[in-house]
């Protein structure tokens, strides 16, 4: 209730001044769309900690950087801080939905079948030395993502955790806009 709350008056109050009838029935579906939207991602989630995990790493890829700039930097603008806070918390939302995490779960051909076709990001192993539960944690730790597009399976690049990329795009976004888009004195 809350989120639509400041979407409501945040965002929908900055495009349109409305009666307070119009904001009830925004607020009702905003309230909407973002239940649903929680349901979605909570049944995808298997452990309540990784759901906060990934919550507080998308609020720190989108609002680090304007919160930062908007206290520091005199030529930050609001539209450099909205566009900031929506690329980067997108951006890691996406590469943490994308990031392959394989549970003790798969039966052993399955693994064996990712293993050798994911080969040239995995260690080199004898297959038939190695347990399945160590297949998958090595599966685990060489922190692949599926590329849809390609309907391959990489390592970012550096191996860096997505937030890192989050937040070199918001902060991409937060300068490049706040140059484009100055604030209204």
């Amino acid at each position: 209730i809350a989120a639509s709350g400041n979407i409501v008056s945040d965002i929908g109050g900055y495009f349109k001044k409305g009666t307070s009838r119009f904001s009830i029935r925004t607020s009702q579906v905003a309230t909407l769309i973002i239940g649903a939207v929680a349901i979605l991602m909570a049944s995808q989630i298997e452990q309540v900690i990784n759901l906060m995990l990934q919550s507080y790493a998308v609020m720190v890829a989108g609002l680090l950087v304007p919160i930062l700039g908007a206290l520091y930097w005199k030529k930050s603008s609001p539209a450099g801080a909205f566009a900031a806070i929506i690329i980067g918390g997108f951006l890691t939302l996406s590469l943490e939905a994308m990031k392959v995490d394989f549970s003790v779960t798969k039966n052993r051909e399955e693994v064996i079948s990712v293993w050798q076709q994911q080969a040239a990001s995995l260690p080199e192993i004898k297959i038939s030395e190695v347990k399945t539960t160590e297949m998958i944690g090595m599966i685990n730790e060489a922190q692949l993502y599926k590329i849809p597009a390609v309907d391959k399976w990489r390592p970012l690049p550096l191996k860096l955790n997505p937030i890192i990329y989050g937040i070199l795009a918001s902060l991409t976004v937060f300068i490049g806009l706040s140059y484009l888009i100055p604030k209204k004195e």
